[in-house]
């Protein structure tokens, strides 16, 4: 069983709230890493979840990994595909017009940041 810090209730219960302000101050003071899990999901999982622009922004700003899955498999980017508000946070707009579907434009961002993944951990990004 994994124990949980207040801090990371606080902070998920403020991303619930969609207090931003209050957010960054205890991502940048340290408090807590964006890292962090509650109820098996990310941050990041949480406010894509809610569909919180803003807080999408100041997470992914704050090194949030948009692949990153929750205890129940799911990666934010997949969960933004399907909110139109969102999308574009996670790079979509321009393949979209290009006129692929969601689903490849998913399946390419998510090739994408594996590859630069791969390329940081051989020192060649």
């Amino acid at each position: 069983m994994k124990i949980v810090s207040c801090d990371e209730e606080t902070l998920f219960e403020l991303i619930a709230a969609n207090k931003a302000s209050d957010v960054e101050l205890m991502l940048e003071s340290g408090i807590v890493s964006v890292d962090c899990e509650f109820d098996g999901k990310t941050p990041l999982v949480a406010a894509v979840e809610l569909g919180l622009g803003k807080m999408v922004m100041l997470l992914l700003n704050a090194g949030a990994d948009p692949t990153r899955r929750d205890a129940q498999g799911r990666c934010p980017v997949q969960l933004a595909s399907d909110q139109e508000s969102l999308w574009s946070f996670f790079g979509g707009q321009a393949g979209t017009m290009l006129g692929r579907t969601r689903i490849e434009e998913v399946n390419t961002f998510l090739d994408d940041v594996h590859l630069l993944k791969r390329r940081a951990q051989h020192g060649n990004a």
